[in-house]
């Protein structure tokens, strides 16, 4: 059971950083651009820049939340004891 909760761990580990590199180049060109605009003193740019930001981090929450609840379950099914056939 160890050996299957240090495998579980490590690939829970990976898909939580596959997740979170995948929403942050998602979402960096929008900030970017947002980031452009607030440093140029736009209108609202700041504001803009400040709820996508917090908008991305509330949904990269969320997917390494689903990941890890992903990963637990996994570890629940590969050591959960397998019942053996009723013998006649």
């Amino acid at each position: 059971m160890l050996a299957v909760g240090s495998v579980m761990s490590a690939a829970t580990a990976f898909r939580v950083g596959a997740t979170s590199l995948t929403l942050w180049s998602e979402q960096a060109p929008k900030l970017m651009e947002h980031w452009l605009k607030a440093e140029e003193d736009e209108a609202d740019a700041a504001t803009k820049l400040r709820n996508e930001l917090f908008d991305a981090a509330r949904d990269g929450a969320k997917r390494v939340n689903d990941e890890v609840v992903r990963g637990i379950d996994d570890a629940d099914r590969f050591t959960k004891p397998r019942r053996k056939p009723a013998s006649k």
